[in-house]
């Protein structure tokens, strides 16, 4: 008889008990036969969406633009729950080895299905305001009005449909991997503090831990422990830093935004003379 593994979310530290995550309102493990469930129905949804739907909203009447929209949403949350479980997961197991090995395969799983959908926000972004202006007279279309503006509002920096859809596939071996090389390599790191009977050796939530503590020379000594640790690793993370920020760079060339901020600005709705 196979035995299940059980995963625990809750992380001892020397500090004590870090919160614990009940995923269980997710999914109950990585085999879980819903998520698995859950997947195929998104894929499945995803291919029948794109094939009623693309190339076509332009010539749908306001009903038909808010059951789009609907359908559309029924898929996202459906992937947004997927993703949230496994970021969940790995956040609390980022040193595991199966369990990035999980991650990773549903990062591309959830990567190819979203493909499948990503015409959706691209065509509507294309609509032009007068087009949009009567679909949204119907009420079932006007209830999303506030969602279809927060798309649209990157429309002026919305590639073409290939490069758009290249980016979003590339996104898993460009600066999603770098970032999760990032996590892991922190994860990994341990400080060695000095000044007691004996070194210890600390995790870095443990490390920066130190740096609140009310005295002085605790504070000291983690500041101390953090620096070397971070030092030995420099060629690493600098690596990963300087690639991303110019993986950022690109990207904000090609989509000409004229600041790094604008992106992020654009997301809250802030012009960026005012932060």
């Amino acid at each position: 008889m196979t035995k299940t593994r059980t995963y625990q979310t809750r992380q001892k530290s020397q500090s004590g008990d870090l919160p614990n995550w009940n995923l269980n309102d997710l999914y109950c493990r990585p085999k879980s036969p819903k998520l698995k469930a859950d997947i195929a129905w998104a894929r499945s949804e995803s291919k029948k969406f794109r094939k009623a739907f693309e190339g076509r909203l332009k010539g749908l009447d306001g009903n038909g633009l808010a059951r789009a929209i609907s359908r559309y949403e029924k898929i996202t949350e459906r992937l947004d729950r997927v993703m949230s479980y496994g970021h969940l997961l790995h956040a609390t197991h980022i040193s595991d080895a199966e369990i990035s090995a999980f991650f990773q395969t549903l990062q591309e799983k959830v990567t190819d299905i979203s493909t499948e959908i990503l015409f959706f926000t691209l065509e509507l972004n294309r609509l032009g305001e007068t087009v949009l202006k009567k679909q949204l007279k119907s009420p079932k279309a006007a209830r999303y009005a506030p969602w279809i503006r927060d798309c649209r509002v990157f429309r002026r920096h919305q590639l073409s449909d290939e490069v758009e859809k290249l980016l979003h596939e590339k996104s898993l071996t460009s600066h999603n991997a770098w970032i999760r090389l990032f996590g892991e390599t922190m994860a990994d790191l341990r400080f060695r503090i000095e000044g007691g009977k004996k070194p210890k050796q600390m995790t870095l939530a443990d490390t920066l831990n130190l740096l609140s503590d009310k005295k002085a020379q605790v504070r000291k000594r983690g500041a101390k422990a953090l620096s070397r640790g971070l030092a030995k690793n420099i060629r690493v993370l600098s690596l990963i830093t300087n690639t991303l920020a110019k993986d950022k760079e690109i990207e904000d060339q090609w989509r000409r935004y004229p600041h790094p901020a604008s992106y992020r600005n654009l997301s809250n709705q802030v012009e960026d003379e005012f932060v």
